[in-house]
């Protein structure tokens, strides 16, 4: 989003905590700030400092935090617009946090989320008129995520990873959260395994989070941890995807997962839970199978039928591609982003 508004000729400065800036491309390094770790009291001033030198038009906040403390911070800077983003439904936030958020909205002059899922849980929870909520969904880069790149990469990935050749993969890409139930997709893998005569799928997990050890734990009491490949956090993920033949996420609650259109882009068939806008990106039995959340048993089965047909998992890959292009561009999700901003300013 940042680097799309700046080349649209915007002025963009990207705030966020102390920490590791691996996610930041270097082109976008020189337009962050970021704030001291110091107690809450004190990085909220610091905004506030912020606000008042950089003197923005929008402030457009991202996620629980940063919606609350941006929020009350544009509103003592006197910030001309304020946006606050819901980006999942998350039915684990406490009811302190859905509290503030509630009374943060009535300061707000937007809330953006990225999925009709996640609208009309934004609509109950804040209570704010139905106006005041805009729909931009998440955008992918098709260029970057691309299946042309498949030979270049699969076949090196899977080398890294011992992963034999001529092996059929089944791969994820989420951090280690009980939300994301990694444990259903291992029952659902080792379910499979049971039915197979011969060599069984490998399950190739992409991410890092403080469950991995549970996960690794549970892989071992199903006998199926030499079939499952941990990479850790990867920095260029779109090598990994080159490396699977389908994609499969098994949250129990999501926004609008970037992961899924990331898949998508790179021609992956995908099984994917009921949850958040799953079933606004996947569209069951045209680029993949919408599945109920929690059940291994559907998800095992879906991911049979696509690892027992070649032919359809192509089909399908081709039209989540299509999909990707069509209606998750990234340009796109900038242009009807930069449309809010505009239409708040005037």
């Amino acid at each position: 989003m940042a680097r799309g508004l700046l080349d649209r000729g915007h002025d963009v400065r990207i705030v966020t905590g102390e920490g590791p800036a691996d996610g930041i491309p270097p082109e976008l390094s020189g337009h962050v700030t970021h704030l001291p770790d110091r107690p809450r009291y004190g990085r909220w001033r610091y905004l506030r400092c912020f606000l008042r030198e950089f003197e923005p038009d929008v402030l457009h906040n991202q996620l629980s935090v940063a919606n609350l403390f941006g929020t009350f911070a544009g509103v003592a800077e006197r910030v001309p617009c304020r946006i606050m983003s819901l980006l999942s439904t998350d039915p684990l936030k406490s009811f302190s946090i859905k509290a503030a958020e509630r009374l943060a909205a009535k300061f707000a002059h937007r809330v953006m989320v990225n999925s009709t899922g996640v609208r009309e849980v934004a609509l109950r929870r804040l209570g704010i008129p139905e106006d005041e909520v805009v729909l931009i969904y998440n955008g992918v880069d098709t260029d970057l995520f691309t299946p042309e790149r498949k030979d270049e990469y699969g076949a090196a990935v899977r080398r890294e990873l011992d992963v034999p050749e001529g092996a059929v993969v089944i791969g994820n890409v989420a951090n280690f959260h009980r939300i994301k139930d990694h444990a259903t997709l291992l029952t659902a893998v080792a379910d499979i395994h049971k039915d197979v005569i011969g060599e069984g799928p490998y399950l190739l997990l992409v991410g890092s989070g403080p469950g991995e050890g549970e996960i690794r734990d549970k892989a071992k009491v199903l006998g199926l941890l030499p079939h499952v490949r941990f990479a850790g956090s990867v920095a260029d993920v779109e090598r990994y995807y080159s490396a699977m033949d389908v994609f499969a996420l098994t949250s129990l609650a999501e926004g609008f997962s970037n992961a899924v259109l990331e898949a998508m882009a790179s021609g992956l068939p995908c099984v994917v839970t009921d949850v958040g806008g799953n079933a606004e990106a996947v569209e069951n039995g045209v680029n993949g199978y919408v599945v109920p959340p929690g059940g291994a048993t559907a998800i095992s089965e879906k991911l049979s039928v696509l690892l027992e047909d070649e032919e359809l998992r192509a089909d399908m890959g081709s039209a989540g591609r299509r999909i990707a292009i069509e209606k998750f561009g990234v340009d796109r999700m900038v242009e009807e982003t930069v449309g809010m901003y505009r239409e708040l300013l005037e």
